[in-house]
């Protein structure tokens, strides 16, 4: 078996280096999936960390980045790493207030891995602070006001975004009814929706 994994190791790393423009998105993803998989096969952690910290600074996009830094917690979690990983990040917010870093693996860690509502919050709010014009900092901050049961902050970052971004055919008044129901203004959530409707409706 060991055998297999070194004749398929270097197939796979020079299909990752040739992988074609026009598609990069999902076959590089893939590519990218089946090495890491193949590393912790061989039991190379090194390897599996550098090429999962090489994905999360991929600036093809934003979901890019949060997709490898989701594996590399997966990953952590099978292998025990996990609690050393958020003492590290703790350590170095410490170090740094403002090391965004280390405050979007916390944001995630917080959020979803370990669930800590609070924690989660802190970290998203600090992110928002030092990105103020980022959608997808924003976006981090409602769930985090919605998990820690901050309604009223919730309803008012949503009106918020749906004046920053207009254009944008995320369904915010269909959270904003949502909201309005866990906040116990049900009378609200009509007029939300009937908007919404517009006039044909």
């Amino acid at each position: 078996m060991a055998e297999d994994y070194d004749k398929a190791l270097p197939l796979f790393e020079e299909a990752l280096k040739n992988v074609p423009e026009a598609s990069r998105g999902l076959l590089l993803r893939r590519c990218r999936l089946a090495l890491a998989a193949l590393h912790e096969k061989m039991n190379q952690p090194e390897k599996v960390e550098a090429l999962y910290q090489e994905w999360i600074k991929d600036p093809s996009s934003p979901m890019e980045a949060e997709m490898a830094r989701r594996e590399l917690l997966r990953y952590w979690q099978r292998a025990g790493k996990l609690d050393a990983a958020v003492a590290k990040y703790e350590a170095a917010l410490k170090e740094k207030a403002d090391d965004k870093p280390a405050l979007e693996m916390l944001g995630l860690i917080y959020s979803s891995v370990k669930p800590d509502p609070q924690r989660a919050l802190a970290v998203a709010e600090k992110l928002v602070e030092l990105q103020p014009q980022d959608r997808g900092a924003a976006m981090q901050l409602l769930s985090a006001y919605e998990q820690a049961a901050k309604y009223e902050k919730a309803i008012e970052l949503v009106s918020k975004l749906t004046e920053r971004f207009p254009e944008e055919a995320d369904p915010l008044p269909f959270r904003l009814a949502y909201l309005y129901v866990r906040s116990g203004q049900k009378e609200r959530v009509s007029r939300v929706t009937s908007n919404q409707a517009g006039p044909g409706g």
